[in-house]
């Protein structure tokens, strides 16, 4: 089965440049059809998220949109990604100076998770398990 998710953001440029350049994903920039705002797509495994600026959201559902701004984006929710390689990440998020809210590992099984927040605040958490070489690997 597969699934999608539509998020809101302020800033499409913003977005992409996080996703792809920060965290290393693959994001596509896309126009359904001549004339409508473009938007962005993330495929991830089985899952897709569609990145769609509020302005033309606010535009197409304006009621929908309204109480928006009255909480955090995302709040209540996280998107979790398993990335090949944490430690460049992290090295990246060191590098432009943006801060990390949790570093974790659980030692017995060899996974990691960085916790961060996205340009628009939406929890990320980004997991890497151990490598085909390490004994806890299963």
């Amino acid at each position: 089965m597969s699934f999608s998710v539509t998020l809101c953001v302020s800033c499409l440029n913003r977005t992409e440049s996080f996703y792809r350049e920060v965290l290393h994903l693959s994001i596509l920039r896309h126009q359904l059809q001549r004339g409508m705002p473009e938007i962005l797509i993330l495929n991830h495994g089985s899952g897709t998220i569609l990145f769609r600026e509020k302005v033309a959201l606010q535009s197409q559902h304006p009621a929908l949109f309204a109480p928006l701004d009255r909480h955090p984006w995302g709040l209540g929710c996280s998107i979790e990604f398993e990335v090949a390689d944490l430690e460049h990440v992290r090295r990246e998020f060191a590098r432009r100076q943006q801060p990390l809210l949790y570093e974790l590992s659980d030692e017995e099984f060899g996974w990691e998770e960085l916790w961060v927040h996205d340009p628009d605040g939406y929890l990320i958490i980004l997991s890497q398990g151990p490598s085909e070489t390490d004994p806890r690997a299963k």
